[in-house]
């Protein structure tokens, strides 16, 4: 069963962005459920893996439309983005020396910093990008 359930409360109305977060959310609960049966070092390496670079791919498409529409907090956004990725690299190198594992508390810092980046920060793309004619 998935730890995070999609809803309309997460919609940001601009429909290939709510895709993309529909996808994170996705990989999210594949974490979560790798974690809970065990399989952290089976499974869990790869879906952390693509988490991550699904994240900067979502990244890139948010802030290309940003400046093709001339997003006025382009650059606020983009530095939350740079400084996510920075902690989200750092943190693979841990884990990929072994000096980091993947749990709970790291599943929860990720649920946690995606529902609050959507919730406080891309929700407020939502009506400018409506505007330009995305939805």
């Amino acid at each position: 069963m998935p730890r995070i359930l999609w809803n309309k409360n997460l919609s940001v109305h601009v429909s290939v962005f709510d895709e993309d977060h529909k996808r994170l959310i996705d990989l999210l609960n594949q974490l979560y459920d790798a974690i809970v049966i065990g399989q952290v070092d089976d499974v869990v390496p790869s879906i952390l893996l693509e988490l991550v670079d699904y994240t900067k791919v979502h990244f890139k498409k948010e802030e290309r439309a940003f400046e093709k529409y001339n997003y006025p907090q382009l650059e606020e956004h983009k530095k939350i983005h740079s400084d996510f990725v920075k902690q989200l690299d750092e943190f693979v190198g841990l884990f990929k020396s072994g000096k980091a594992s993947v749990g709970i508390p790291v599943f929860n810092m990720l649920f946690s910093w995606v529902q609050d980046h959507i919730m406080k920060v891309d929700k407020g793309y939502s009506e400018f990008l409506n505007n330009a004619g995305l939805s």
